[in-house]
């Protein structure tokens, strides 16, 4: 077998470091697509659950009484997911919502300073949608956050490439005898 050119093998290099910060992006995508396989737990997808939080502010108002009261069931109910969380008591923050307005699939009820919640539509009910990664990959949060590091990644590719080349360049010259320059 004979082996690669050294310009394929250079030009492979080359592709591999321009995609593999896209590739490393998608990991959490494709995680967060997995997860929604098994992420909801099909007995708070009842009929009756369905009609309860037919809308986003009664799912709000549950989730508020479950987090002052220190209710795990009803905090459960209102996420609608297999796994249960830690629920701490919340009986010190001032849940009236200051602002509420719809930010892309997701409604958000928020009082700065204070909280933000928000609650999005799953299989035709509301759930409490906690800023976790698959918040964070629906809302593009996740990419602004990873927008910068890979700009900074391709000005590090981009200066390699220019020494490469520099460096290249100074070879050749140095190879051609000075009387065969045209």
């Amino acid at each position: 077998m004979t082996p690669l050119p050294a310009y394929v093998r250079r030009r492979r290099l080359f592709i591999a470091l321009v995609l593999a910060p896209w590739l490393l992006y998608a990991l959490p995508a494709f995680y967060v697509g997995l997860e929604a396989l098994w992420r909801f737990d099909p007995a708070y997808f009842t009929p009756e659950l369905m009609a309860r939080y037919a809308q986003p502010d009664q799912a709000f108002q549950d989730w508020v009484a479950a987090l002052r009261a220190g209710d795990a069931a009803l905090y459960s109910q209102v996420r609608g997911r297999r796994w249960e969380d830690a629920l701490p008591p919340r009986t010190d923050v001032d849940f009236t919502p200051t602002d509420v307005e719809q930010v892309g699939s997701y409604w958000r009820f928020s009082r700065p300073g204070a909280f933000t919640a928000y609650f999005e539509q799953v299989n035709g009910r509301w759930v409490y949608a906690p800023n976790d990664w698959r918040f964070r990959v629906y809302t593009g949060e996740l990419l602004g956050d990873v927008l910068t590091a890979i700009l900074f990644y391709y000005a590090i590719i981009a200066v390699m490439v220019l020494y490469a080349w520099a460096r290249a360049r100074r070879q050749l010259r140095t190879a051609i005898p000075p009387g065969s320059r045209h």
